[in-house]
């Protein structure tokens, strides 16, 4: 309820005051969510605390609304971005108040990916690896295995490979916020043997 007043000043300094309660209808809350930051998929807690609600709408800010009856909720947020959820609050009398969240969701997420010159080489030779994974968050860790038993932490590496065979490379990438994914090569490194050539002469005599 609020209480509005007007003060009327006349020419003399006269002064007449009128007070007129304002009864503002409609359901009351807040709402908590936990935790604000993870890694995709991530699983987030939601709890309302309502006075004169019939239902609740939770609006998740990611295209995602669900209407219940519930305090509390759960959601799972699939992509990586920046989320502030809100509620609207319904009584029986089909009054509607929004109440946004106080805290913006951190979904973190990380897509692995690489690329070299798929090309076979004879006998040995090297070969350029080159990072093109995908994240919102920091990258703080890059795990190569080349397929041959030797790894390697630098962002983009350049591996020797000194044995004929075919050598799947893997890469397993860490994010500050502790994301993961991993990614193996869809095709692998060719270190082929090179043709032997046996010459053979004979004399005539």
């Amino acid at each position: 309820t609020y209480i509005v007043q007007l003060t009327v000043t006349g020419l003399g300094g006269c002064t007449s005051i009128k007070q007129t309660p304002i009864l503002i209808k409609g359901p009351t809350g807040t709402f908590i969510y936990d935790p604000i930051t993870g890694c995709n998929p991530q699983r987030v807690n939601f709890s309302a605390k309502t006075s004169e609600v019939s239902s609740i709408l939770w609006d998740f800010n990611n295209g995602t609304t669900i209407s219940t009856t519930d305090s509390t909720i759960t959601h799972t947020y699939t992509y990586p971005g920046f989320y502030l959820p809100k509620i609207i609050l319904t009584n029986k009398e089909g009054c509607s108040v929004p109440i946004r969240g106080l805290d913006s969701i951190s979904i973190y997420g990380v897509t692995a990916h690489f690329d070299f010159l798929n090309k076979a080489l004879c006998d040995s030779g090297y070969v350029q690896f080159n990072d093109s994974s995908l994240s919102n968050d920091l990258i703080t860790s890059y795990n190569w295995n080349f397929g041959d038993h030797n790894i390697s932490s630098v962002k983009n590496p350049v591996h020797y490979y000194k044995a004929n065979g075919l050598y799947k490379p893997y890469l397993k990438i860490t994010t500050q916020f502790g994301c993961v994914d991993s990614i193996a090569a869809p095709f692998p490194v060719k270190i082929v043997a090179s043709p032997q050539i046996d010459m053979v002469t004979s004399s005539n005599g």
